[in-house]
């Protein structure tokens, strides 16, 4: 097996949609009423679905830890300040770690987005 894709469950899948197109520059290449497709540049696959299409599991938490890798140490401030200003929440700021260094933050309706750029 090897990892293809990911889904994340939202409320509001238009404004969700609009924010990690728009803001985070991902590629959209599926939009539905309940469904939307991402590509990021080197082929992952990242979906959004509406919670309420059916696959709300309450049993497992919905929250989700994206990962975004960045260059530099400097484009974690930059990336960082960047999507505070575009509504997302500060949950780390960045910290240099010596060999990496890493920030998060979250999306607009809670879920984690990691910032990680390795020396």
């Amino acid at each position: 097996m090897t990892f293809g894709f990911l889904t994340l469950q939202v409320n509001d899948i238009q404004a969700m949609a609009a924010w990690y197109r728009d803001v985070l520059g991902l590629e959209q290449n599926h939009d539905s009423e309940q469904f939307m497709g991402f590509v990021t540049p080197k082929g992952f696959f990242f979906n959004m679905i509406k919670r309420e299409a059916g696959t709300d599991y309450p049993e497992i938490s919905p929250a989700l830890h994206l990962g975004f890798d960045v260059a530099t140490f400097e484009a974690v401030d930059v990336e960082y300040a960047r999507l505070i200003q575009n509504g997302a929440k500060s949950y780390k700021p960045p910290q240099d770690h010596g060999f990496y260094k890493d920030a998060l933050v979250t999306d607009p309706e809670g879920n984690v987005i990691y910032i990680h750029a390795m020396k």
